[in-house]
């Protein structure tokens, strides 16, 4: 912040190169939704809780932290948990 304030010339001469701007291929949820509750009607046969059914099939996208993304995962891996109760 000194170096900043105080001699910014220098700074801007040290300071590294800016990195291009990165692009992000945006995420069709529709599609997860569809894969992911396949995997989990396939995969899971009896679990505890969501989150167990979130770790027995390794998803990179969290069934809790998407739950609106993502209603018919959440309604499979529900429908196990409550079946599993039985």
């Amino acid at each position: 912040m000194w170096l900043f304030r105080y001699d910014k010339d220098w700074l801007n001469q040290h300071l590294p190169k800016r990195e291009p701007a990165k692009y992000h291929q945006s995420i069709d949820w529709n599609q997860v939704d569809k894969k992911l509750a396949k995997q989990i009607k396939q995969h899971v046969k009896k679990a505890t809780s969501v989150s167990h059914v979130e770790r027995q099939v390794d998803s990179q996208h969290s069934l809790i932290k998407n739950r609106k993304r993502l209603p018919l995962s959440i309604g499979q891996a529900e429908k196990i948990v409550s079946e599993s109760k039985n």
